[in-house]
């Protein structure tokens, strides 16, 4: 069981990569937002985008705590 267990980060490496990409994102967008004036019409949609893909990521990383033991 326990070698079954040490593959499972095997198993979910399109799910690591997609965090992974979310996360790159997300921290572009931030550099982005704090560049940007506060209420810029820009600003607000790199703000509904970062909320969009914070949600994603947040919803694919409670998925991955599901499905590992």
């Amino acid at each position: 069981m326990l070698a079954i267990r040490s593959l499972l980060p095997l198993l979910h490496w399109q799910d690591t990569r997609e965090a992974a990409g979310l996360r790159i994102e997300r921290d572009r967008l931030s550099r982005k937002i704090a560049g940007l004036k506060p209420n810029s019409h820009k600003r607000i949609v790199c703000e509904a985008r970062l909320a969009e893909i914070t949600s994603q990521l947040l919803r694919l990383e409670s998925e991955k705590a599901r499905e590992c033991p």
